[in-house]
């Protein structure tokens, strides 16, 4: 007789601010020496999954290289975007000030426009 465990189900927890925790259960199936079936659905134990240096079974173990990679470059990538989105606001704001100051400057001009009955300065 011989087993065969494969995952059975992986449960990811998510938060506000991304992955909080993972787990996954294995099930194994256990087949006679003619390939029968002999017991099947026999789940094992609960296990944590590591996530960026947690303890537990690697991610990539139980779902392959490539989804591991992109559950974590997308938490890679959360990070970036929020230092594009400060430096966004950082510049939006740079940018309202500029044409405040602009505004500002090209007020007298059209002042002096007006009294000097002149169409460009």
């Amino acid at each position: 007789m011989k087993q065969i465990t494969y995952p059975y189900e992986i449960l990811i927890r998510l938060g506000r601010n991304g992955i909080v925790g993972a787990q996954y259960q294995t099930i194994t199936d256990i087949i006679d020496d003619d390939g029968v079936t002999v017991l099947a659905s026999r789940e094992g134990p609960v296990s944590p999954l590591a996530l960026a240096g947690q303890t537990g079974v690697a991610l990539d173990t139980i779902m392959g290289q490539a989804a591991s990679t992109a559950i974590l470059e997308n938490e890679q990538l959360k990070g970036t975007n929020a230092q594009l989105a400060l430096l966004t606001e950082t510049l939006q704001r740079r940018l309202d000030e500029a044409n405040a100051r602009l505004e500002a400057l090209s007020k007298p001009t059209a002042l002096m426009a007006e009294n000097t009955g002149a169409s460009e300065v």
